[in-house]
């Protein structure tokens, strides 16, 4: 029996799993992470932490399943985006502080991008310049820590780090290279033009190779870290984001798939990026280009909910052996549509492709008798509400969105594929495989290392649909009147969600002057 690893670092947890030649889930292990919010609009992690969980969860599951690490022919990796990881030559971490995806820090230099350059960039990358794209938080190092730009030999992406700490490599793939805003999306090489706009060296990315190619095998330092034999091969791997695309099979005009993790997106796909300012745009691992909007604060949020205005609730569920989020679901199970008036805005982390950056989250319209179960219900509803304007994006670009999958640890929940399909209208599918970015890293190495003859041989092996919702047209017309004040309210608090986000700098800053 030969078995596969899948690595995947996300936000909120880092996920390590080991499938057999059946792609059945032989043992595992999850780590929990945490975000570092200590300035207005920033957002970072300890890299060093993910090296450290990766190794600590590939020591248990050796121990805990007794598979000879001789057996495992393949190691996958996926991991959060966007986030420039500093090292030496030699592959050491510089800082162990490292920019999140959804950290805003770099807003004044999007912002201060001239037009005509932004159009030539846009053409060149697809995308339009963003707070998300690697390149520029890399630039915010080269101006506010010089020295640390100068030291570092690469930067590269989480997922890449990891690969480098397994291997001593130093690569990237074009899922990741497609977020810089530094690559040219007819080439699939990094653009001069691009870099120079940005203002950051070629010299310090790593090559691009393919999300199934083989970079190298598990170095003898980390074969000695962490148990694994030299002889077992890694991938280069992907973004989270298209690892879980992968397993979801999106691969069909009219098909969506709304992917709910600590970020939410909504994705369909074409065969070059589509050039709608209101759309954000990645490179598959098969060569097409996603189109997606993403809210960052979606599962983010709930953990926020969680953890403070349903906290008591939450202890409840614990002492009763419950899972929080199922108790919390089960309450707002109880509420019917709409959440008795009650509409929240999911920005907790600021927008990055619909919105501002400064946008913050807000239930409106709360009053004496609100209460736990209705504020749960509104996130949820908040969250497809918001989801749902990528949606009408799809649409105004001709794109006839007939049905979705829903994927991830949102689609673990009855209740919000529920309310996900009344609200867009539409059949909304989950799979069999919800979690699927851990298994579609761990498959990519399994294609990597001969055990699939191609990539679709590997899906076809792991797709397969669990359940169907069907929208419930009598909470049709609700959701419609609670969609248009949505939006509505999107549109007309964007104003003062940046006076608020100016005040909080100066509050944090000592200056109690006024602006």
């Amino acid at each position: 029996m030969k078995y596969l690893l899948g690595i995947d670092v996300g936000t909120q947890s880092i996920r390590v799993c080991l499938f057999d030649e059946k792609e059945n889930n032989i043992c595992s292990k999850t780590t929990e992470q945490y975000v570092r919010i200590d300035h207005p609009s920033w957002a970072s992690q300890d890299a060093g932490a993910w090296w450290e969980a990766v190794v600590q969860s590939i020591r248990y599951i050796l121990g805990k399943s007794g598979v000879p690490p001789a057996d495992i022919l393949s190691v996958g990796c996926c991991a959060h985006m966007h986030g420039p990881v500093a090292v030496g030559r030699d592959g050491s971490l510089l800082s162990r502080d490292t920019q999140l995806y959804c950290d805003k820090r770099v807003a004044p230099a999007v912002e201060a991008m001239g037009e005509e350059t932004a159009e030539r960039c846009y053409r060149i990358t697809g995308n339009l310049p963003s707070t998300t794209w690697m390149g520029f938080k890399i630039r915010w190092i080269r101006e506010n820590a010089p020295r640390l730009y100068e030291r570092t030999y690469r930067f590269l992406s989480p997922k890449d780090y990891i690969n480098c700490c397994l291997t001593g490599e130093f690569f990237t793939d074009q899922t990741e290279a497609s977020g810089t805003y530094a690559m040219d999306w007819k080439t699939g090489s990094w653009s001069d033009e691009a870099l120079a706009a940005v203002g950051i060296d070629r010299s310090k990315l790593p090559d691009i190779a393919g999300s199934f190619e083989v970079i190298g095998n598990v170095s003898a330092k980390a074969a000695r870290e962490t148990g694994l034999s030299p002889k077992t091969k890694v991938v280069c791997g992907s973004g989270d984001f298209p690892a879980s695309m992968f397993t979801s099979g999106l691969r069909e005009d009219g098909l969506a798939v709304d992917s709910t993790a600590t970020a939410a997106t909504v994705c369909c796909i074409g065969r070059r990026p589509l050039f709608h300012k209101k759309l954000l745009e990645l490179k598959d691992v098969s060569g097409n280009w996603m189109h997606y909007g993403v809210l960052d604060a979606a599962g983010a949020g709930f953990r926020w909910l969680r953890d403070t205005v349903a906290k008591s609730e939450a202890e409840t569920a614990r002492r009763r052996g419950a899972d929080p989020y199922d108790y919390l679901s089960g309450l707002a199970e109880t509420v019917p549509a709409g959440a008795d008036g009650l509409v929240y805005l999911p920005y907790l982390l600021g927008e990055r492709s619909a919105g501002s950056p400064d946008s913050r989250g807000a239930f409106l319209g709360l009053h004496l008798g609100s209460d736990t179960a209705q504020m749960v219900r509104a996130f949820l509803e908040g969250v497809a509400f918001d989801l749902k304007r990528t949606l009408a994006v799809f649409e105004e670009s001709g794109l006839g969105i007939k049905k979705i999958y829903h994927v991830s640890g949102g689609a673990k929940g009855e209740l919000w594929s529920q309310i996900k399909a009344d609200i867009y209208e539409r059949p909304v599918y989950t799979l069999k495989e919800s979690e699927g970015s851990v298994l579609g890293a761990a498959l990519m190495g399994g294609v990597g290392a001969g055990l699939y003859e191609s990539p679709e041989a590997a899906l076809e092996k792991v797709f397969a649909i669990r359940r169907e919702y069907t929208p419930n047209r009598k909470n049709r017309g609700i959701y419609e009147d609670m969609f248009g004040v949505f939006c509505s309210l999107h549109d007309r608090t964007q104003p003062a969600f940046s006076q608020l986000q100016k005040i909080r700098s100066r509050a944090m800053h000592g200056d109690a002057s006024r602006a």
